[in-house]
């Protein structure tokens, strides 16, 4: 029997239009989490240096698998901070390319950046997303970029 909260989430809520995901580390935290597959929990993965914060809440599509073998990662922008583990239905604002390289490190390729802004996968609940113009920003919801 598999314990994995996250086993049977879909990576999209087809009916709702949204994107189903998991938040590992909160905006203005110091600490970074990260899912751990074989103990099916999360787990303390580093912490920033003194006076940095992460400036977002980022997260993990579920049931993903990028080029890395991990989750597809994932930027949230709301105006609070959502809690690790939580599960957030958000819009797909953009995608940014980029490739894992040697000790984990990455290498953005911000000029091929692809701002996918998609009507039928928009929504905000944040009041910088609702500036993005989208039928679907009447209603309550977080945002991805």
């Amino acid at each position: 029997m598999n314990a994995n909260p996250y086993a049977k989430l879909r990576p999209f809520d087809r009916e709702a239009r949204t994107l189903n995901v998991i938040i590992d580390t909160p905006k203005g935290s110091r600490n970074k989490y990260s899912w751990d597959e074989k103990l099916e929990l999360f787990s303390l993965s580093g912490v920033l240096p003194a006076g940095a914060v992460f400036p977002y809440d980022f997260g993990f599509i579920p049931n993903t698998l990028g080029g890395d073998g991990d989750p597809l990662d994932v930027l949230v922008v709301m105006d609070e901070p959502a809690f690790v583990g939580c599960l957030v239905a958000c819009c797909l604002l953009g995608v940014i390319e980029a490739k894992q390289t040697e000790k984990g490190k990455s290498s953005n390729h911000c000029g091929d950046s692809v701002p996918h802004v998609r009507k039928n996968w928009c929504g905000a609940g944040s009041r910088r997303a609702r500036k993005i113009k989208c039928p679907a920003n009447q209603r309550d919801g977080a945002t991805v970029g």
